[in-house]
């Protein structure tokens, strides 16, 4: 099974300013200290429900990577305030970092018309429609930005990135200029346009964008985390491990650089130290999703299927529609021999995600346990046929290869 992916995480918008003074303390100290800041939100919700407190308290969760909780905040402020455009706006965010891409567009097309003003929806809303496939309306919304905010690099950084998917070369060239004239660091840029790349499904052009961006700024923690990640995802684990280690000598704290390290230990089987850096992240924040999902896949690998169906679980008590614990603990109930409860668990995740992979891939097994083999054989085929990553692909083609000899 392949790690869940991440999209960049973007950058909550603003609330009008809260009435409660105890959240304008809050407010002060998001950077400062984001765990007094909740602590504080959440001593406004005990006296009853606010709008403001729910939107900052989720503004912290957001920033922690606590994705569901800060879901849960954002839809609670808005059923209490169902006109305030950041809390949709945030609720977007987060639903694209989710890759919730339908849903994020919608909530950022309510935020959009509750305030066309603000320009923070319409550069994510981009990022959403570029990375749902949407080419065209990623580049209305950032020509739309740059019109708004002519002197923003970011506008034509992203639009150079649209117009290139899109093969008009000589309008990439200029839009790209004009980013040059407005930003003096482009490392920023080759960040995002490997994240676009890979999007795109090209890691060779991701990987060269991420060399530039080293070569422009070597000890940019977040670059290297991502160099780190796209080599992972073309299988150069030990390189991978090699920028992960240097990224995190410059954060130690990094939830996403251990992580990816992290995945691509367990890539090349040093399990006990992957299970360290997902046990790292979990313990310091017990509701990171893609830690625990991780941690769970590499203890099904080390014979642990106990321990993984408790990091599986705890993964779906936070997102119930979470496909790859979902299919994870299909597969422990497929290893205890319970393959009606491990169909019941597939058809969930099918019914979440029928366009991905891994619902097949853990179907098949399953039917090929029974001994049914040629329906086992068209669900191979069926998840090689939507596979996004090297692990899914490389599974399926090892089992249609057996199947078919």
């Amino acid at each position: 099974a392949a790690p869940l992916a991440e999209a960049p995480q973007s950058t909550p918008a603003e609330a009008p300013v809260a009435r409660d003074p105890r959240l304008q303390q809050a407010i002060d100290l998001l950077d400062l200290d984001p765990a007094r800041a909740e602590a504080l939100c959440t001593a406004v919700l005990a006296d009853g429900p606010n709008p403001e407190a729910y939107f900052y308290r989720g503004v912290v969760r957001f920033h922690a990577e606590r994705l569901a909780q800060a879901l849960a905040d954002f839809e609670r402020g808005i059923d209490l305030d169902p006109e305030r455009a950041s809390l949709h706006a945030n609720r977007g965010y987060v639903l694209y970092n989710l890759q919730r891409f339908e849903e994020a567009t919608a909530a950022l097309d309510r935020a959009h018309e509750l305030d066309p003003s603000e320009l923070d929806v319409l550069r994510y809303r981009g990022d959403v429609h570029f990375n749902r496939g949407a080419l065209l309306e990623a580049l209305a919304d950032w020509q739309r930005l740059t019109e708004l905010a002519p002197e923003d690099p970011a506008g034509w950084e992203r639009c150079e990135t649209a117009l290139r998917a899109l093969g008009r070369e000589e309008a990439a060239e200029e839009a790209w200029a004009r980013y040059l004239t407005l930003s003096p660091d482009p490392s920023p840029a080759f960040l995002r346009r490997a994240r676009a790349a890979l999007v795109l499904e090209d890691p060779k052009r991701a990987l060269e964008l991420l060399e530039r961006a080293v070569a422009v700024n070597e000890r940019d923690p977040e670059i290297l985390t991502e160099l780190g990640f796209t080599r992972m995802a073309i299988g150069r684990f030990q390189p991978a491990i090699d920028a992960l280690n240097r990224a995190l000598a410059l954060d130690p704290q990094s939830p996403r650089a251990l992580r990816t390290r992290g995945i691509a230990y367990r890539a090349l089987g040093k399990l006990d130290a992957a299970d360290a850096d997902f046990s790292l992240v979990v313990d310091r924040d017990p509701n990171d999703m893609i830690a625990r999902y991780n941690r769970a896949l590499n203890a099904l690998d080390r014979k642990l299927p106990t321990v993984a169906l408790r990091d599986f679980e705890a993964v779906l008590q936070l997102e119930p529609r979470h496909v790859g614990a979902l299919t994870g603990r299909a597969n422990v109930y497929r290893l205890r021999g319970d393959h009606a409860q491990a169909l019941r668990d597939v058809a969930l995740a099918l019914e979440a995600a029928p366009d991905q992979a891994l619902p097949y891939l853990a179907r098949a097994a399953i039917l090929e346990d029974q001994r049914r083999l040629p329906e086992a054989l068209a669900d191979w085929q069926r998840g090689l046929e939507r596979a996004r990553t090297l692990a899914e692909k490389q599974l399926a083609e090892r089992k249609i290869k057996a199947l078919t000899r």
